[in-house]
């Protein structure tokens, strides 16, 4: 029959249970058991209503679940729904960008496109990969640290480029003031081979420049602008020597100041101050040292000894001029070892004083 006169069919299987029934009333064909279809089934919508799993089996490297647009600029999906949200998430194909996207309670959460750039809750850009949120990324590992090992990383930024100059950057922005240019950046700049500089760039003004520089050395330089050192402690600088077998003379710390104009003589270290061991026991004399205005080297100036006692130098800071004898509290002038309370020596070598 035809037009709601047909007939409910059913077809039993060699197994207890198992049967197809064509539901007239419901237009429904139910299939109680395995369903096996070799070639292609056509449908308008397709429906699978069971409380187990549709399991799809394949033996070929090609097998699986295709889903075939008509054209390039369709857009296929894989849907997931409830009873609140037939919609609630997804995973869309674009066929006119090529791009494909998850939708995860009903809201874009990661789109890759076509050039495979990954945004994961923000905007695609040609960056690679975009993270936006308030807690955007978060990276665990437990490994154990060694400063001599290869780290175990687990996010890694790398340059295959063997060539000195290249760098491998982390750049952060800030879309505000200024635009969407880096207002950031940590860069790992190619030395040599095997060797790397760390430059650290922030923009100022509009500006983006180096703020200071890491060496492959462990040196630390700042290209232009003041260095200031903030703390809610009364220890803001420290200068450590870690040497466990320290011997008389060596230093344990040093503050230089550069110049870098060789057409003044004003190149190399003009002044220092520093600090040495002075025997056992922690005792340390502190240094002074300036330069002259010649390409002579920084020379001693003042020393403070480790008892309190003072020596000033003559100009080219190989012997002491003047000294204040903090232990037996006198003064020498033209001798470092005063027997008085005010020991002058003049320049015949005849010693005054009271």
């Amino acid at each position: 029959g035809v037009n709601d006169t047909g007939y409910d069919v059913k077809f039993f299987g060699a197994t207890s249970g198992k049967s197809m029934l064509w539901d007239e009333s419901a237009d429904s064909l139910i299939v109680t058991g395995t369903v096996d279809v070799v070639g292609t089934v056509t449908a308008d919508g397709l429906t699978v209503d069971t409380d187990g799993q549709v399991i799809v089996n394949h033996s070929g490297t090609g097998g699986g679940i295709r889903i075939d647009s008509t054209n390039n600029t369709n857009v296929g999906s894989l849907r997931f729904g409830d009873v609140a949200d037939n919609y609630i998430g997804a995973l869309e194909y674009d066929h006119s960008s090529d791009s494909m996207t998850m939708y995860v309670n009903n809201g874009v959460r990661m789109t890759i496109d076509s050039s495979g750039n990954v945004d994961v809750a923000g905007t695609v850009t040609s960056d690679g990969l975009t993270v936006a949120g308030a807690s955007a990324l978060s990276i665990t590992n437990n490994a154990t640290y060694s400063a001599t090992a290869y780290p175990n990383e687990i996010f890694e930024v790398r340059n295959t480029s063997t060539t000195a100059g290249t760098d491998a950057s982390l750049a952060f922005r800030a879309d505000g003031n200024g635009g969407s240019a880096a207002t950031g950046a940590i860069n790992l700049i190619q030395t040599a081979n095997g060797s790397g500089d760390f430059a650290f760039q922030n923009r100022n003004a509009g500006t983006l420049g180096e703020t200071f520089r890491i060496t492959s050395a462990g040196n630390v330089l700042i290209p232009a602008g003041d260095l200031t050192i903030e703390s809610a402690t009364t220890t803001l600088v420290t200068l450590s020597n870690t040497d466990t077998t320290a011997t008389a003379g060596q230093e344990v710390g040093r503050i230089n100041f550069t110049g870098a104009d060789a057409s003044t003589n004003a190149n190399g270290v003009r002044a220092a101050i520093y600090a040495e061991y002075r025997g056992v026991g922690g005792g340390t004399e502190l240094n002074f040292q300036t330069a002259n205005e010649s390409a002579t080297p920084a020379v001693d100036r003042i020393s403070i000894s480790r008892g309190g006692d003072i020596t000033f130098f003559e100009d080219t800071g190989s012997s002491g001029k003047f000294r204040w004898d903090a232990t037996n509290e006198r003064l020498g002038i033209g001798t470092t070892a005063p027997a008085l309370d005010l020991h002058v020596v003049g320049a015949d070598g005849v010693a005054e004083g009271v």
